[in-house]
């Protein structure tokens, strides 16, 4: 059953993180969410899987998780226009 959680957490992680960690962004239309999306998905899934392999005693879904999750906030607090508040 490891592997099947294993799988089960890969896709949850790659499915659902980046498209909310989106969500809050300032990019507006579906296009641009879903590029961005994907793109966070991709490069982080890239950078984890890379981080994994270096570093073997690091488990290779959880890290691409972590990696997810930081390059979102990341993405989101630094390379982010600052957004004009809502009237």
């Amino acid at each position: 059953y490891g592997v099947q959680f294993t799988g089960f957490l890969f896709t949850m992680g790659c499915l659902f993180i980046p498209t909310s960690i989106m969500s809050y962004s300032s990019l507006r239309g579906l296009d641009r969410h879903l590029l961005g999306a994907a793109l966070l998905a991709s490069i982080s899934t890239a950078v984890g899987f890379v981080l994994s392999l270096a570093f073997s005693q690091l488990p290779t879904v959880p890290t691409i998780i972590v990696v997810m999750v930081t390059l979102g906030w990341i993405f989101d607090v630094f390379l982010m226009p600052i957004r004009s508040p809502r009237l």
